[in-house]
C-alpha cells in the first residue's frame, strides 16, 4: 500500500459576511504505511514548506483555513523530499459557489431554450417613413407598429410571408406615409417559443422607443417661358400668365403674389425666345405629389364688359394635361401635371425639373421650372448590441472579497441612445 494524506472536507466551504474574516477548521490525517514516522509539511499560497506536525507513523492535525488561501500539505519520511503523499486543500466562497451553480443551471437551460430578447434595435426615420432593424434571440415573426404619442396607430408591419427568423428589417410608411416632422412611438413585439421539453409558453417581449420624422419644405420655381402662339395672328398679343402649386390629392392651390404679363410683338420669333419668369411658390403640407400648373390668357375684350382693368386671368388650380377655353374676347390655355416628390428624402434629389407643354391652341406656350425640397433632420434611435447578462437570484448588494457586487437582477440587453439622422 502507499502512504495516505487526506482531509475530512475538501473543498472547504466558507460564508464570509462583508468586512469579516472567517476561519474554518479542517482535519488533516496521514499514514506513512511503513515502520517509520512521518513528517507533515505545509506551503501556503505557493510559499516555502514548513513543518507543522509529525514524528509518528499516523496522525491527525486540526488547523484553521480561510478564504482566499491555498494550502499544500506534504507527507515526508524526513525533513527533505521526496514526498510520500501530497494534498491540496482549497477554500471556496459558499455564496459564490451557489451563484456559479445557478449560472451553470441557467446556462444549460438557456442552451436548450434561450430566453427571447430584442437586441440592437434601430429606428432610422426619413420624411414620412422609418426603417426599423433588430435581432431576436429566437427566430420569430415580430409585430412592429408606429403610433402617435396619443396611441393612434399610423403604421404596422407583420412580415408573415418572410417566415420566422432572427434578423429583422422593415420599412414602415412605404404605402401609407407617416406624418412629417412628428414625434412618434415605435412598438416592437416578439413572441417567444414554448419550452421544447415542458411546453411551457414563454413571455412576449415588448420594446417601446420614440423617434421624430424629418421635416420637408417644398417650393416650386417657374423659371422660364416660351410663347409659341399668342392668339393674335400678325398682331402683338397682350398675355397674362398665372401659376399654381397644389398638394395632391386634395390640398388647396397656392400662387405667387403677382402674375406675369408681357406684350408679345408681332415680329417676335416666338419659337426661339425664352423669357425669365422668376416666380416661386411655397407649398405647405405636401405629401408625395404636388401639382404644378400654368394658365396663359389673351384678353382682347377692349371696352366690352370685363375689359382690361376689370378682367382677372383665371387661376389654373390643379390641372393634369392641357386644355383651352375661349369666352367672348378672352382665350385661356391651361397646362399642368402631378410631380412625384416622394423620393425627396434624405440622400435623394434636392430638386426635380418639370416641363409644361400646351397643346397647339390659339394660345400655346411652354414653361420650365423645378420643384425644390429643403429637409430638416429628425431624430432616430439606436442601441449597441451586447451579450445578455444572466440574472441570478442572490442577495442584492452583497460585497464580494474582490470588491465586486452580486446583483439580484439583470438588465435588458442594449443601451439605447437618440441619434440625429443626417
Amino acid at each position: 500500500m502507499a502512504a495516505k494524506l487526506s482531509a475530512n472536507k475538501n473543498p472547504v466551504y466558507i460564508t464570509t459576511p462583508p468586512g469579516t474574516v472567517v476561519l474554518e477548521p479542517v482535519d488533516i490525517v496521514w499514514d506513512t504505511d511503513g515502520n517509520f514516522p512521518g513528517e507533515l509539511y505545509l506551503a501556503i499560497n505557493g510559499g516555502g514548506a514548513m513543518r507543522v506536525e509529525g514524528g509518528t507513523r499516523t496522525g491527525k492535525l486540526t488547523m484553521n483555513v480561510s478564504l482566499g488561501n491555498s494550502y499544500l500539505f506534504m507527507l515526508r519520511r524526513g525533513n527533505t523530499p521526496p514526498n510520500l503523499a501530497t494534498l491540496t486543500v482549497t477554500v471556496v466562497d459558499l455564496e459564490q459557489a451557489l451563484i456559479d451553480s445557478s449560472i451553470g443551471s441557467l446556462t444549460l437551460e438557456h442552451a436548450i431554450n434561450p430566453p427571447q430578447s430584442i437586441l440592437g434595435l434601430r429606428a432610422e426615420p426619413s420624411v414620412d417613413m422609418v426603417r426599423v432593424s433588430f435581432t431576436t434571440v429566437q427566430a420569430t415573426v415580430p409585430t412592429v407598429r408606429v403610433e402617435t404619442l396619443d396611441g393612434e396607430s399610423v403604421g404596422i408591419v407583420v412580415p408573415f410571408l418572410e417566415g420566422e427568423k432572427t434578423k429583422h428589417a422593415m420599412l414602415i410608411g412605404r404605402n401609407d406615409p407617416l406624418p412629417q416632422d412628428t414625434k412618434l412611438r415605435l412598438v416592437v413585439k416578439v413572441p417567444g417559443k414554448p419550452h421544447p421539453l415542458t411546453g411551457k409558453p414563454t413571455r412576449e417581449v415588448v420594446r417601446t422607443v420614440e423617434f421624430r420624422t424629418w421635416a420637408r419644405t417644398i417650393w416650386v420655381s417657374f423659371d422660364r417661358l416660351q410663347v409659341r402662339s399668342d392668339g393674335d395672328d400678325g398682331n402683338k398679343g397682350d398675355l397674362a400668365f398665372t401659376f399654381s402649386a397644389t398638394p395632391v390629392p386634395n390640398g388647396p392651390s397656392y400662387e405667387p403674389p403677382n402674375q406675369f404679363e408681357e406684350d408679345i410683338p408681332a415680329t417676335d420669333p416666338r419659337a426661339n425666345v425664352w423669357r425669365a419668369l422668376n416666380r416661386s411658390i411655397t407649398v405647405p403640407g405636401s405629401q408625395r405629389d404636388v401639382n404644378v400648373s400654368v394658365a396663359g390668357t389673351d384678353d382682347d375684350s377692349g371696352f366690352y364688359p370685363g375689359a382690361a382693368g376689370f378682367y382677372l386671368p383665371p387661376l389654373p388650380g390643379r390641372v393634369v394635361g392641357s386644355f383651352h377655353k375661349g369666352e367672348f374676347h378672352q382665350a385661356t390655355t391651361f397646362v399642368g401635371e402631378d410631380k412625384y416628390i416622394g423620393d425627396m428624402q434624405p440622400g435623394g434629389p434636392a430638386s426635380i425639373p418639370f416641363r409644361l407643354y400646351t397643346g397647339d391652341y390659339d394660345v400655346a406656350f411652354t414653361v420650365e421650372g423645378q420643384v425644390h425640397a429643403l429637409l430638416r433632420a429628425g431624430e432616430g434611435y439606436a442601441e449597441a448590441t451586447r451579450q445578455t447578462a444572466l440574472a441570478v437570484p442572490v442577495k442584492a448588494g452583497v460585497a464580494r472579497p474582490e470588491g465586486k457586487s452580486a446583483m439580484a437582477t439583470g438588465k435588458e440587453p442594449g443601451t439605447g441612445a437618440k441619434i440625429r439622422v443626417g
